[in-house]
């Protein structure tokens, strides 16, 4: 009897303490860039919001952040952007986008993005950024 509650109790510990690897990159600072773009951000992310900046202008973009499950969260536009047009102002303002999270090294995180609204959906390119404070090139694994 005594034997089956140590092995109940080593049972639930063991499947309670299982790390979410997504954790390391839930808040932080991350660089970010995108593969065949001159996009060059810093990425500075807490709990429900973050904010861009853009390396190149200095420009800064608020977002809503919405953790949907352990790897994946959507980002909804808040403030900061220069538009070019009615058209791409109202794409932003009316779009949600989703982020999954794929691999994760000690170095740099790699995740696809889904802008959604009511018009379109579009798969983004794969897109990488450092985990935590570091700020050097990543290179895809």
């Amino acid at each position: 009897m005594l034997l089956n509650a140590l092995l109940m109790c080593i049972y639930f510990i063991s499947c309670t303490s299982h790390e979410n690897p997504c954790l390391k990159v839930k808040e932080g600072r991350f660089y970010y860039y995108s593969p065949g773009h001159e996009a060059h951000m810093i990425i500075v992310r807490g709990d429900s919001v973050q904010f861009e900046i853009n390396m190149k202008t200095g420009d800064t973009s608020y977002w809503k952040i919405k953790w949907t499950a352990d790897c994946q969260f959507s980002t909804h536009y808040l403030s900061g952007l220069k538009f070019t047009s009615k058209e791409e102002e109202y794409f932003y303002t009316t779009s949600t986008v989703t982020f999954t999270i794929g691999t994760i090294t000690k170095d740099y995180f790699i995740y696809d993005g889904l802008f959604e609204n009511s018009f379109m959906h579009k798969n983004t390119a794969i897109l990488a950024g450092c985990a935590k404070s570091e700020l050097q090139m990543c290179l895809p694994g």
